[in-house]
C-alpha cells in the first residue's frame, strides 16, 4: 500500500478546494489528515471515523482475500472483491474505503461442546459466550442417534486478553469434547 500517494491525493483535494474558493474558514485543515484505523483485524485509511464494521452475508470474504469495504454512514460494509454485489456498487460510483487485512490474526478455536436436548439451551450458551466478548464464526449441528443430547461445531474468535481465563470457564460450565487453536482461515 502506498500511504503517501493516499495522503498526496488528499493534499490534492485541499489544495482544489482552497484554489476555487471551495475552502471555507469553517473548515479545519486537520479534518484531511489521513489516519489509519484498525477494527476487527482490518486496517482503514480514512480521513472520517469508522464506527462499526459489517461483513455483508452475500460473498463471506477470509482473511487473506482481497476485499473492498463501502460507506453506509460510518459504517463500513466489507465484501469480497470478486462479490457480483461490490461490483455492482463500485460500477454504481457508492462511496469507499480503503482496506486491507492488519497483520494482526484473530484468536481462533474450534470448539464441539455437548448440550442438551433442551429449549433454549443453545441460546443460553451463546450468551454465555457473549458476555466474554467471544464472536462466533460459524457453527454446525450434531445430534446423538437417541436424540438426548446436540452437538456443535463451533469456530469462534477470542479477545486478546484473558483466552486462558475464559476457555477455562467454559470448560468448567459445559461439556467440551474438542477445544483447538485454528491458525489457518481455510482450514476444515
Amino acid at each position: 500500500v502506498d500511504h503517501s500517494f493516499l495522503q498526496e491525493m488528499i493534499i490534492v483535494v485541499k489544495n482544489y478546494l482552497v484554489k476555487n474558493g471551495m475552502f471555507s474558514p469553517f473548515m479545519k485543515l486537520r479534518k484531511f489528515k489521513l489516519r489509519e484505523q484498525v477494527k476487527d483485524y482490518l486496517k482503514f485509511y480514512t480521513i472520517g471515523h469508522i464506527s462499526n464494521v459489517y461483513f455483508d452475508y452475500c460473498c463471506h470474504p477470509k482473511i487473506g482475500d482481497d476485499i473492498v469495504a463501502f460507506k453506509h454512514s460510518n459504517e463500513a460494509h466489507v465484501h469480497h472483491k470478486l462479490c457480483s454485489n461490490a461490483i455492482n456498487m463500485i460500477k454504481e460510483h457508492k462511496p469507499m474505503f480503503f482496506v486491507e487485512w492488519s497483520k494482526k490474526r484473530p484468536n481462533r478455536y474450534k470448539m464441539i461442546v455437548s448440550l442438551e436436548n433442551t429449549k433454549g439451551s443453545l441460546a443460553s450458551f451463546l450468551q454465555f459466550l457473549a458476555k466474554f466478548n467471544i464472536n462466533l464464526v460459524t457453527i454446525k449441528l450434531g445430534e446423538s442417534e437417541e436424540g438426548h443430547t446436540s452437538y456443535f461445531e463451533m469456530k469462534l474468535d477470542f479477545p486478546e486478553k484473558d483466552t486462558d481465563k475464559i476457555k477455562e470457564k467454559i470448560l468448567n460450565k459445559y461439556k467440551v469434547i474438542e477445544f483447538v487453536r485454528v491458525d489457518d482461515a481455510y482450514k476444515k
